[in-house]
């Protein structure tokens, strides 16, 4: 099994795909088939789109309207074309994500941004210094400098609270 996530779900995406295709019937009603089906769209949803970081919410949104059609699909005796157009938008979706991180890398998460320190300092080289402050923490969180980070955080709150102060005055 593929350690990446969209290897993963691409892997799972093939897997499903053969075996909606190699049936006979125009519909699935195979309550195995069904079942399998619907797990790759709940490891699509539960494990394999949190561990994906960009900024393109547009390929992201379709993947998950695809996964979305397989998994409403198991609740009946969908048509083969159902899943097999469904697993094909996906795919095409996971491919673009694919190439997007390749070509720009993964997105820091929402979590890693620096604040938006402009409410609480109102000079700008103060600012400056809070945003340089805080990248200095993420670094170190990066490389696993724990402590390294934890006296950055001090750094960066004393920072915030002279700022604040001279503001004050």
């Amino acid at each position: 099994m593929a350690v990446d996530p969209l290897a993963a779900a691409l892997q799972e995406l093939e897997v499903a795909r053969k075996l909606v295709a190699r049936s006979s019937n125009r519909q699935t009603r195979n309550r195995e088939h069904r079942d399998f089906l619907s797990a790759t769209s709940f490891a699509w949803f539960e494990s394999h789109r949190k561990h994906i970081s960009t900024t393109d919410i547009g390929l992201l949104d379709k993947a998950n309207a695809a996964y979305r059609v397989i998994l409403d699909a198991t609740a009946k005796n969908s048509a083969q074309s159902t899943y097999l157009e469904a697993m094909a938008d996906a795919k095409n979706a996971l491919i673009g994500l694919r190439s997007r991180l390749a070509v720009h890398g993964p997105t820091k998460p929402a979590s890693d941004l620096a604040p938006d320190f402009s409410p609480l300092v109102g000079d700008a080289t103060m600012h400056g210094i809070l945003q340089r402050r805080w990248d200095e923490c993420q670094k170190c969180l990066g490389v696993g400098a724990d402590l390294a980070a934890i006296v950055m955080m001090g750094g960066l709150l004393e920072a915030l609270f002279v700022a604040r102060e001279q503001d004050d005055k």
